[in-house]
């Protein structure tokens, strides 16, 4: 039965959430009994002999030619950030420097709000009203919030902007959760649903060509958590139907799938205790294709059954990465990552969410 926050103020609120993350946290690694060394290099060397396989046998990173004048890309100026005050503010990418705030009181009944910028300039975000989540959107110049959809959240937007993609159902039990894509110039919807309640659906991420839609099954059974959570792709040019028609992405060992960076492949993490490795993966086989970085602690990750969804965010190039970390006193913090760059950039903390501003979500 779904049940509405509690009402005290946001800083109480905000410390109870982050809270009860660390606690998941904590309860998640006694209860799976993870040993991992505290070397990373060790831990690393180890997965990649079992994924990567004989190095002539590992697929390579085969960028579109189109993309070899990424170099001069230039980095999105702004990105948007859920902050450990339930507020949703446009800040600098560069410096963390506040240039305004779009909506307060934002809560996500399940977990962590998600959010997602289109191209035209508007913020789609998922929200609390009375005891079921929302769908909201806001001009990211800032102005009045609309409802888009009820009982409804994880909104993700295609990088061409034309498409929504949300989770429906989310009440628990009028009927099985489903993935909705919503045409957002016809209004037309199409709707993919599991045969049976029970099943959640987290970390919608879209592929580059607009046509992919990528989701993590959350289990809600007692002990599961998110290592070795299913992961799936989605062909939203098909007729909806059953998500039974969804391919799964055959991720080895303890990595977890975080979302699309090309359209074949996509960041996959290996999270240990204070220390997290980002590598490229092929979509379609799973296998590792080469480490990306790391950072010496977690990530944030709303919900313990559903791991590193949505904590990493890629630009529209697919050379700009947005990683968002427990920080030192889980409360949040937010880094920055070029390909090519050694380790990331940390930009802010007291940031529990963040994405790169008026891009579709990936």
């Amino acid at each position: 039965m779904l049940t509405r926050l509690p009402t005290p103020s946001p800083g109480a609120q905000a410390e109870a959430l982050i809270e009860e993350a660390r606690q998941r946290r904590r309860r998640r690694w006694l209860a799976t009994g993870a040993v991992i060394s505290a070397s990373l290099l060790v831990v690393t060397a180890a997965v990649l002999a079992v994924v990567l396989g004989s190095p002539a046998h590992a697929p390579r990173d085969r960028l579109p030619a189109s993309r070899s004048h990424l170099a001069a890309a230039p980095m999105p100026s702004q990105i948007v950030v859920w902050t450990d005050y339930f507020r949703i503010e446009v800040l600098s990418a560069r410096t963390g420097r506040v240039i305004r705030t779009l909506a307060t009181n934002v809560a996500e009944i399940r977990g962590l709000p998600d959010l997602t910028a289109s191209a035209s300039g508007t913020l789609f975000f998922d929200d609390v009203a009375g005891t079921h989540e929302r769908i909201l959107s806001v001009p990211l110049a800032g102005g009045p919030e609309t409802a888009v959809a009820q009982h409804a959240s994880e909104p993700a937007v295609s990088p061409d902007g034309r498409l929504l993609a949300y989770v429906a159902n989310t009440d628990g039990s009028s009927a099985p959760e489903a993935i909705v894509v919503r045409d957002l110039v016809t209004g037309a919807e199409r709707r993919w649903a599991f045969p049976w309640q029970g099943l959640d659906i987290a970390a919608l991420s879209w592929s580059p060509n607009d046509r992919s839609l990528s989701f993590t099954e959350d289990s809600p059974a007692a002990g599961v958590f998110w290592v070795g959570a299913p992961s799936w792709v989605l062909d939203t040019s098909l007729p909806g139907g059953s998500l039974a028609s969804a391919r799964p992405i055959p991720l080895h060992g303890r990595l977890s799938w975080a979302g699309y960076l090309t359209a074949r492949t996509g960041v996959a993490v290996l999270e240990g205790p204070n220390r997290t490795a980002l590598f490229l993966v092929d979509v379609a086989t799973g296998r590792v294709i080469r480490p990306l970085t790391s950072l010496p602690e977690e990530l944030n990750a709303g919900n313990a059954n559903i791991g590193p969804a949505e904590t990493v965010q890629v630009d529209p190039t697919g050379r700009y990465l947005l990683i968002s970390a427990a920080g030192p006193t889980g409360h949040g913090e937010v880094y920055r990552w070029t390909l090519g760059m050694r380790h990331p950039a940390r930009i802010v903390s007291g940031v529990v969410k963040a994405i790169w501003a008026g891009v579709g979500q990936r």
